[in-house]
């Protein structure tokens, strides 16, 4: 395999959005230095989404407060076809 058919498939692996997450805003850090090992986001987090089978939210709703950032749940409502965002209490 050459070096530009690898660096191809890399970027599609690391950067191609698969069409059911097209809607989602994501940032990825890629660190080619391989003595990085940990880089704190937990600034940059607004908040979380939870389904409603979420298991640990006591965990989950430690780790937002820990980092002040709000905890949602998703909840499906069937007569609307729509998911809306609820705060977890």
């Amino acid at each position: 395999m050459s070096v530009y058919v690898g660096v191809k498939h890399v970027k599609r692996v690391i950067f191609q959005k698969h069409i059911d997450y097209r809607d989602e805003s994501e940032y990825r850090v890629i660190a080619l230095d391989k003595t990085i090992e940990y880089i704190d986001i937990s600034k940059s987090i607004k908040a979380v989404i939870a389904s409603t089978k979420t298991p640990n939210i006591t965990l989950i709703k430690k780790l937002c407060a820990d980092i002040q950032c709000e905890l949602l749940k998703a909840h499906y409502e069937p007569t609307d076809c729509i998911f809306h965002l609820l705060p977890v209490s």
